[in-house]
């Protein structure tokens, strides 16, 4: 996992098949857009940068995933409920796989919003 200088997660994220990026559109918001396979072997490392994504507002946009493992959506389900305890918003973009939509469901629940991501949603 990369860092910044002050020790921080960085505004992206690579493993072995998958990839993430973290912009900040207004202060408070963190946008995630996540692609690739999100499975056993990068799970534990994509939960620990994703924690580390200090906002409270986060926007987690999984339309780029082909392959959702439950180890990542119960790590997708930690952070949110960490969000949520700060009293922040945690939503999930998905696509239209129905396994993903499953594996949420089954970790979550989950705020999915389809449309556009907005801080507001």
């Amino acid at each position: 996992m990369a860092h910044r200088d002050d020790g921080r997660p960085s505004g992206t994220w690579r493993s072995a098949g998958a990839a993430g990026e973290v912009s900040r559109p207004r202060p408070g918001t963190a946008v995630v857009v996540v692609a690739g396979e999100l499975d056993l072997a990068n799970c534990d490392d994509f939960g620990s940068w994703l924690a580390g994504q200090d906002a409270a507002t986060l926007l987690v946009d999984l339309t780029g995933v082909r392959f959702l493992a439950v180890c990542a959506a119960r790590k997708l389900a930690n952070v949110q409920n960490d969000v949520v305890a700060r009293e922040g918003f945690f939503r999930v973009r998905v696509g239209d796989d129905p396994v993903i939509r499953l594996i949420l469901d089954v970790a979550g629940p989950f705020v999915i919003v389809d449309a556009t991501l907005d801080a507001s949603a």
